[in-house]
């Protein structure tokens, strides 16, 4: 299974280019015109450059008090290569950050916390809740004792009886699949939620009287940030505060993925 360094896209795929981005020459004649798009545009940091090259930042506030540049600093550096799914940890730590774009020895361009409501940082969480879904299906599936039944019994009626319409028609094309295939997201969890052994293995608590099956079930949730990267039209980050609620999404389904991965290879061990 891939890891979190292997999901998605990088950096470098939702990097503002230089060449777009509003940058000061540190000439006194441009301070003026240059802090004025700054607030115009809501920009808090801007690239200082010389002879073309970026080598330094300034606050727009000081840009606009008469303040000199800061020189480059080690932690507003990121590297092109850097997965966006640990870009988004970084900003969830510090909403308030951009970072600069380093590739081999030349700064590319700019990121920041909006950058991550482009496509590729959205296609990269959506990968990971695909990654997520397949997880809970192998954990599901590898548990089953080759009865590939069992699981459908801790689905409500209505939900059976979708999932064997759904099947019929398929059987009647030649198509054979087996019942997993049919399960929504919102079924994996809600089998794994009632079934203890499952939750043995994500380290759900079953014998906690305060911790019913729904809430069980609500732990494995992440229906809110798979449904932000599902449609093109809702932003994954509408403010800053998102940028936790979605990492700790994000974080909670790489705990578990690794969980089931350990789990299934530990079985498969102990077979051989």
């Amino acid at each position: 299974m891939p890891t979190i360094d292997s999901t998605g896209y990088t950096v470098d795929a939702i990097t503002t280019p230089t060449n777009q981005l509003l940058t000061w020459d540190s000439s006194e004649s441009t301070r003026t015109p240059v802090a004025a798009r700054a607030h115009a545009g809501q920009f808090s940091t801007i690239p200082v450059t010389s002879d073309g090259r970026i080598v330094g930042t300034i606050q727009s506030d000081a840009l606009s008090a008469g303040g000199g540049p800061e020189p480059l600093a080690a932690d507003s550096i990121i590297a092109s290569d850097t997965p966006i799914l640990k870009l988004l940890s970084l900003f969830a730590a510090n909403a308030e950050k951009v970072y600069l774009v380093l590739k081999e020895t030349e700064f590319i361009g700019m990121v920041a916390p909006a950058d991550l409501n482009k496509i590729p940082a959205r296609a990269s969480v959506y990968l990971l809740t695909a990654r997520f879904e397949e997880a809970l299906m192998r954990l599901i599936s590898s548990t089953s004792d080759d009865n590939e039944d069992a699981y459908i019994a801790y689905l409500s009626d209505d939900r059976r009886q979708k999932l064997e319409d759904s099947r019929s028609r398929d059987r009647a094309n030649d198509i054979h699949l087996d019942p997993i295939n049919y399960l929504y997201l919102n079924d994996l969890t809600a089998i794994v939620a009632k079934e203890p052994k499952f939750c043995d293995v994500l380290g759900l608590p079953t014998e906690d009287i305060d911790c019913s099956h729904t809430q069980r079930k609500d732990r494995l949730s992440v229906s809110t940030v798979r449904n932000a990267v599902s449609h093109l039209t809702k932003p994954l980050i509408h403010e800053r505060g998102d940028l936790v609620k979605v990492n700790s999404d994000c974080q909670r389904m790489i705990w578990l993925s690794d969980r089931i991965d350990a789990h299934i290879q530990q079985r498969q061990s102990a077979k051989v």
